[in-house]
């Protein structure tokens, strides 16, 4: 910009010798018009260069922060319409970012866990404004103790990282094992 600017200027300086090269003191008082009109047209040239110039730089600085909305937006729905596990040390950062988390606790070999587990993969992507997270018991006796989980498969349901509800084994869907999906999207 600062270099434009520059060339405009030396440019407006040449004309501006040239010009009083040829003038002659008869023709002072006309040519002092016509100078007149030339520096108007100059500034008229020099604001249009400096007008697209601003828009240039505008629109570029519009399309960087719609670049950073992106990303931030990318970094924020990490694992959002996604059935993820995670390890006790993420489960903290996990569920107080996000608005609302659901965090699976489960046993690798129970089979009603893996049941679970087959149904929320089912509602993961169809419920974008919800983390899904597993959590393997074993692995997060902390966590487990401080949300007094005595049943497995529970399904412990977060709000801005408050647990809000949680879902015990099979009781609160029919306590059967072949049960409909939605009946775990509804509760």
């Amino acid at each position: 910009m600062g270099q434009a600017m520059r060339d405009k200027l030396a440019e407006y300086e040449k004309e501006q010798k040239n010009a009083s090269k040829y003038q002659n003191t008869n023709q002072h008082a006309d040519e002092s018009n016509d100078k007149d009109d030339e520096d108007d047209l100059m500034d008229e040239d020099a604001r249009e260069i400096f007008q697209k110039m601003k828009d240039e730089r505008l629109r570029d600085i519009k399309n960087q922060q719609a670049l950073e909305e992106i990303a931030r937006e990318k970094k924020a729905n990490v694992w959002y319409g996604e059935y993820t596990e995670i390890l006790e040390s993420e489960f903290l950062p996990y569920v107080t970012k996000a608005e609302y988390s659901a965090v699976h606790f489960f046993h690798k070999d129970f089979e009603r866990c893996k049941i679970i587990d087959k149904h929320i993969q089912i509602i993961a992507p169809q419920h974008k404004e919800c983390k899904f997270l597993k959590l393997d018991a074993e692995k997060a006796p902390f966590f487990v103790q401080k949300l007094a989980i005595q049943v497995l498969p529970t399904i412990c349901l977060f709000k801005d990282g408050v647990l809000v509800d949680r879902v015990v084994g099979f009781e609160d869907l029919g306590g059967r094992d072949d049960f409909n999906t939605i009946v775990l999207t509804r509760r």
